[in-house]
């Protein structure tokens, strides 16, 4: 799967939380375009876009490699990991990959412009709440689920 195909790009480099922007024709797009903020109208999984799609059963640290080799090809300069509370500057971005530890699901989240994080299941619009309908402070500091456990990792983005 090429991103010419797809019509698949990075889209400005905005962190400002505009839910409505995902209507239409993104509705159908995931928590990873959102989160990585690139224009693709179908959900994707990481490393499908270089022909290397991680699912439930792909180690942790090849979901890691993959997503930060897909970043560089789709456009960033640089991906890194920082801490959750590492302070913006201009050109970055950051995201959130977290993954439950008992089935390998794993979800995108993005920090916004008001420090605030949200996320985008398909075929719904972004959300700053969590499934308790708690703001997203931190999804590092999310209480998880009954019975489930995450891992999670933080990365800096940047265009420039």
């Amino acid at each position: 799967m090429h991103t010419q195909s797809l019509g698949v790009r990075l889209l400005e480099n905005s962190l400002e939380f505009r839910p409505r922007k995902w209507a239409g024709k993104l509705l159908g797009a995931g928590c990873y375009p959102y989160a990585a903020n690139f224009y693709c109208e179908q959900f994707i999984r990481i490393g499908e876009l270089i022909g290397k799609p991680c699912d439930m059963l792909t180690p942790d640290y090849v979901l890691i490699f993959t997503l930060l080799e897909e970043l560089l090809y789709l456009g960033y300069k640089s991906v890194k990991e920082v801490q959750t509370d590492y302070i913006l500057q201009p050109g970055e971005s950051k995201i959130y990959l977290r993954r439950v530890k008992q089935v390998g699901i794993y979800h995108l989240f993005r920090q916004n412009s008001d420090g605030l994080w949200s996320h985008k299941y398909k075929n719904k619009l972004p959300s700053e709440r969590d499934s308790n309908q708690e703001l997203l402070y931190d999804p590092a500091k999310q209480n998880p689920k009954e019975g489930l456990s995450y891992n999670g990792w933080c990365f800096l983005l940047n265009r420039d």
